[in-house]
């Protein structure tokens, strides 16, 4: 398919008043659509107790479990109409409804970017559940509309400019001592490397696995070399003492390591080229209620990673794996990385899991979600189907000599002999970039022609004659011979 291109949608929430203990007001505004700007407001429609409530039930599923009931899917559906419903309302969701047609008649999609730079109690808020009632849909289910957290930042990356292959380091910590249990990492990182084969036999995508998933070893490996990508396998939470999320490393002996978002966005800001930091861990994108920047993901943009996926609750094995294996088979398919976690969000909703698909949250740093300028990538070779050869070469023969008709070819068919004239009537019509074999096609015909016309008129010549032996007097023997007389002797009979 042709590639995914998006407008923009962004949507500024800041607070109007804090209200403790309450909801407080806020003032939307859509900064740049199809549709123009717009202002409103926005009044969070769930109390407290409504919220935590809904975080128990939808936030920490069972582990092992492959699906929710659907009381849980039912309750994540009313929650994101009711969150979609205070949002875009008025002048907001007016914009939304005729920047939705503009993209629609542009053959594009509406990215809608989130920024919360000035609302940092709302980022908590899984706006990944956000439902159209009226269409009966979540927004991010479709490439058409997929959601991101935008965050404003001083300093705007552009794409980087990258020869291929893409360079990707996988990190897979598995603590033989955590509590929670092991996790099948094997099992993922096997849906990752077949995810990744279509890429790796192209050479447009190069995966290294760190064998140690220390500290000290990823600091190791990028020193060493440059990558492009880092994907993390492992536990991960949120650390309520310190307000900062965690990812669960190992020590030099495999114990369990905690390491802080802040003390791994320092451990990777001095490499550039990584571009996207893939967190398959449990609430990578959780955050403090007065920090932004307090989770791991928003540490990692804060430091300098144009792009993070990271996951808001605790996701379960199955679904971490289907994640990382259509969201990378998505990207071999070509498609953009807003578009690759909308796919990835519907094969997880496809397999009976009614909530875990807006686990992952993708945050943004760049302006339009390009993180590298790739040189054009050849034309792709067209799958077996046989494709008809030029006009020119359609079932035509080798021209022939210039003692040759084309009567005295051996094998040749009067189908195929036409062909030649189909070939040079197309070619008028659209003239060939190679004249050479039209011309000698023409003389050929002219020729033909030349001779034909030559016997046409002999046999006209010669059809008295031919009569006359073919239909003589009397019958059908040869005319006897006949005697002249003269005046004065009768003709003998």
């Amino acid at each position: 398919m042709s590639q995914l291109t998006y407008h923009n949608f962004d949507i500024s929430i800041e607070a109007i008043d804090a209200a403790p203990g309450g909801p407080g007001r806020y003032r939307v505004r859509v900064l740049n659509s199809p549709a123009g700007q717009a202002v409103d407001e926005f009044a969070l429609p769930f109390s407290p107790l409504e919220l935590e409530n809904f975080f128990l039930r939808i936030g920490r599923p069972r582990r092992g479990v492959r699906s929710l009931h659907s009381s849980e899917g039912q309750a994540a559906q009313e929650f994101g109409r009711r969150l979609y419903g205070a949002l875009f309302r008025g002048h907001v969701q007016s914009g939304l409804l005729r920047s939705l047609d503009a993209a629609e008649r542009a053959e594009e999609g509406l990215r809608v970017r989130l920024r919360l730079n000035h609302a940092p109690e709302l980022v908590a808020l899984p706006w990944e559940f956000l439902y159209d009632a009226t269409s009966g849909r979540f927004l991010a289910h479709s490439t058409a509309t997929p959601l991101v957290r935008y965050l404003e930042l001083p300093r705007p990356l552009t794409p980087l400019p990258v020869q291929p292959p893409l360079q990707m380091l996988v990190m897979i910590a598995n603590p033989r001592d955590h509590n929670a249990g092991q996790l099948d990492v094997e099992a993922e990182w096997a849906k990752v490397q077949a995810a990744l084969a279509p890429l790796q036999a192209h050479r447009l995508i190069a995966v290294t696995r760190l064998e140690s998933a220390t500290l000290a070893a990823l600091q190791t490996q990028l020193r060493r070399n440059r990558y492009h990508i880092l994907h993390f396998i492992g536990h991960g939470g949120f650390d309520p003492a310190t307000d900062e999320g965690v990812l669960l490393l190992e020590d030099e002996q495999g114990r369990s390591r905690l390491v802080g978002g802040r003390r791994l966005g320092a451990l990777l800001r001095d490499h550039p080229t990584l571009r996207l930091a893939f967190l398959n861990a449990c609430e990578g994108a959780r955050t403090g209620p007065s920090d932004p920047f307090a989770g791991v993901a928003q540490h990692l943009l804060q430091q300098g990673l144009p792009a993070v996926i990271a996951m808001q609750f605790e996701i379960t094995d199955r679904a971490a794996i289907i994640l990382a294996r259509e969201f990378y088979a998505a990207l071999a398919d070509n498609y953009p990385l807003e578009a690759a976690l909308a796919e990835a969000r519907k094969a997880i909703y496809s397999d009976d899991n009614d909530v875990e698909w807006a686990t992952p949250v993708l945050y943004l740093r760049t302006p339009d979600g390009r993180l590298f300028d790739l040189p054009a990538a050849p034309p792709a070779p067209p799958r077996q189907e046989a494709p008809a050869p030029p006009p020119e070469t359609l079932a035509v023969p080798a021209p022939p000599s210039e003692t040759e008709t084309p009567a005295s070819q051996p094998g040749v068919s009067a189908e195929e002999r036409r062909t030649p004239i189909e070939v040079d009537v197309r070619g008028q019509a659209a003239p060939s970039p190679q004249p050479r074999p039209r011309r000698s096609w023409l003389a050929f015909g002219a020729r033909t022609l030349a001779a034909t016309l030559l016997v046409i008129a002999a046999l006209w010549a010669a059809l008295p004659a031919l009569r006359t032996w073919l239909n003589p007097a009397g019958g059908g023997a040869p005319p006897a011979t006949v005697a002249t007389a003269t005046p004065d002797e009768p003709a003998s009979a």
